[in-house]
């Protein structure tokens, strides 16, 4: 939340910009899942599961520090 803040913070960004930070933090969730899948054998309904839950916290958590600022 630190980090998100920070670079909110940092870039100050409009309503596109709060989708792209969103977008560009959701790639840290999806490399980590998909190594999962791939390596480990993970399921890929949970992994899916799991990815949505990571895109709505991240734009949330964008959306709400932007607007608080």
């Amino acid at each position: 939340m630190v980090l998100v803040a920070g670079l909110v913070a940092q870039l100050d960004p409009d309503f596109t910009g709060v989708l792209l930070l969103a977008a560009g933090l959701f790639l840290i969730p999806l490399v980590l899942l998909a190594g999962a899948v791939f390596h480990e054998g993970a399921a890929i309904s949970a992994a899916a599961v799991h990815l949505g839950d990571w895109a709505l916290k991240l734009l949330i958590l964008v959306l709400i520090v932007s607007l608080w600022r």
